[in-house]
């Protein structure tokens, strides 16, 4: 970690100034522990990354693991990366991301705060449960505007109001409870700026009930790398299909969806797929669910991705 991270750092517990000690390095912290000035919780600073982490349940440490082993399977930077970004944050435009300092809340292994940083964001602060952030560090320690902290969404260890604009790309629906993460988030974020995040959709889902059933009963017992092996098994066997209704425009209730996956490849499908088998909690929203998060913020557009999912942007009063 920078020592500017200091700056926006507080104690999760009492929202008290953290002090570093027994540290090493100058300016970049590789090791260190931070302690509260007034509970004196304490937490360590391990390869650069402050762990500001308590007491976790479960089944958040099982998603935290499942994830983390997605993101070191899947790590590469992809060309298609900043399109994707765009389009997921959709109406903001990556101008709007000069100067601001911003959070990305489920930052994964780090590509979309990589992004924000080379779109002119001033600071970017990525923050993820599990052990994704090691990836996140090394994808993007070139970059000293870019903070990795490894913290609980639920219990984020920073002052009230201190982001000009706050993103979670694919990661509330996993949460235990979705809509409480989300306003969350709201805390951190100062007033006349943006949020924006993507949820998976319940509309034109047909698959879903035997998704969630083959997730719940079946992949979530078994071992990562069995997933992994079933979900590139899936990806071959749905590659020619999605590759016959791309070039023949053969018009199915996911058509976009399937043109989607078309255009990031062999690759990026077997991730999307493994993606979805992975997780032991996954939420899936309808329009008018996920319009009821946004209720008392302004601005609110709320838009269908690939007629599959929804995404929203809106501004705090």
């Amino acid at each position: 970690m920078y020592l500017d991270l200091l700056d926006y750092l507080v104690c999760p517990k009492c929202k008290a100034e953290f002090i570093l000690k027994d540290y090493k390095g100058v300016d970049n912290i590789n090791t260190g522990e931070l302690v509260c000035s007034e509970c004196k919780k304490s937490y360590k600073i391990i390869n650069g990354i402050p762990r500001i982490l308590d007491n976790i349940n479960k089944e958040k440490k099982i998603t935290a693991k499942r994830f983390a082993y997605e993101w070191y399977k899947f790590n590469s930077m992809y060309k298609e990366a900043e399109h994707q970004f765009l389009d997921w944050v959709w109406p903001v435009k990556k101008e709007f991301f000069l100067n601001k300092i911003i959070l990305d809340a489920g930052c994964g292994m780090g590509r979309h705060a990589y992004l924000s940083s080379k779109f002119g964001a001033k600071l970017v602060i990525g923050i993820d449960l599990g052990d994704s952030v090691n990836i996140a560090y090394k994808n993007t320690k070139a970059l000293k505007n870019i903070h990795i902290i490894q913290a609980d969404i639920y219990n984020l260890p920073f002052k009230k109001e201190s982001f000009d604009y706050i993103y979670s790309i694919g990661v509330l629906h996993h949460l235990p409870n979705p809509k409480d993460g989300f306003n969350k988030l709201l805390i951190y974020l100062k007033k006349n700026s943006l949020i924006s995040i993507w949820v998976y959709g319940k509309e034109n889902n047909p698959l879903l009930p035997f998704l969630n059933l083959f997730r719940k009963t079946i992949t979530r017992n078994l071992s990562l790398s069995i997933v992994y092996f079933l979900s590139y098994f899936i990806t071959i066997i749905f590659w020619p299909i999605i590759n016959f209704i791309f070039f023949t425009k053969t018009k199915i209730s996911f058509y976009d969806f399937f043109y989607y996956l078309k255009k990031l490849g062999f690759y990026r499908t077997n991730s999307i797929i493994f993606d979805q088998l992975l997780a032991p909690t996954a939420f899936y929203y309808t329009k008018k669910e996920i319009s009821s998060w946004f209720i008392n913020l302004h601005d609110v557009k709320i838009s269908w991705r690939n007629k599959n999912s929804w995404r929203g942007t809106a501004k705090k009063i």
